[in-house]
């Protein structure tokens, strides 16, 4: 697993907090996660370019000589929190198992965070659970 810590702005954490203020909210860490990899991305790259959710990638990277895919996770969590990572469909996990990096971010909602770049069977498995769907019942 390569992990970097990244320090973000003060331009930079500002306007996270601002776009994004829910704190705890899934969505908006979510979110957050994908900025700050922009941002980073942005520090490495000349102009790089992005997409996102194409055919289920959170994040693609357009840099002068590489085209990289992402699945971007964030989590205000210090570590990886990896009891709290799920991916939630098949096309993902079909991806991650073929190389798709998992890029976990940590820290979410600190000025220093942190870049954990993931590979399936170097840095993580994939346990397959159960999950249901809770429907209203009709209303009589």
């Amino acid at each position: 697993m390569k992990t970097i810590d990244f320090i973000l702005t003060t331009d930079q954490f500002e306007h996270l907090e601002k776009a994004y203020p829910k704190k705890g909210n899934n969505a908006d860490i979510g979110k957050k996660a994908v900025q700050i990899a922009k941002y980073y991305f942005n520090s490495i790259y000349e102009n790089p370019k992005f997409e996102y959710n194409i055919d289920g990638v959170d994040l693609i990277v357009y840099s002068p000589n590489d085209r990289l895919e992402y699945e971007v996770k964030g989590t205000e969590d210090s570590g990886v929190a990896f009891h709290k990572l799920k991916v939630s469909s098949t096309n993902v996990h079909n991806k991650l198992v073929n190389g798709l990096t998992l890029l976990r971010i940590c820290s979410i909602g600190n000025h220093t965070v942190q870049l954990h770049f993931m590979q399936y069977g170097e840095d993580f498995l994939l346990e397959p659970e159960a999950r249901w769907t809770v429907k209203r019942v009709n209303a009589r």
